[in-house]
C-alpha cells in the first residue's frame, strides 16, 4: 500500500491537434506533425488505394422479420425446488 501511495504519476503525453492532411509521428516518444508535399503525397496515396479497395462494397438493408431468430423462451421466476428433477423444455 505504501508503494503504491508513494510512487510517482505517470507521464502524459501532451494533447496534440489533429490536422487534417498531416500525419503525427510518435516514433521519437513525442508527437511530431509532419506537413511536407512528401507526407502528402503518401497520405493522397493511401486514400486512392483505399477508395479502389472499397468502391465495389455495398451494404444492404437490415434482414426482414421472417429471418430474424425467434425471440427466447422465457426463465422461470423461482427456481425449482431443492431436489427436483430439472426440466426441459
Amino acid at each position: 500500500m505504501t508503494w503504491r501511495h508513494f510512487r510517482p504519476a505517470p507521464k502524459v503525453n501532451p494533447p496534440v491537434a489533429i490536422q487534417d492532411n498531416a500525419t503525427i509521428d510518435f516514433s521519437s516518444g513525442k508527437p511530431v506533425v509532419k506537413d511536407s508535399a512528401q507526407e502528402k503525397a503518401i497520405i493522397d496515396a493511401a486514400v486512392k488505394e483505399m477508395d479502389d479497395a472499397t468502391k465495389g462494397v455495398v451494404f444492404t438493408g437490415t434482414a426482414s422479420a421472417a429471418n430474424q431468430a425467434p425471440a427466447p423462451t422465457a426463465i422461470p421466476a423461482t427456481p425449482p425446488a431443492a431436489g427436483a428433477a430439472p426440466t426441459v423444455k
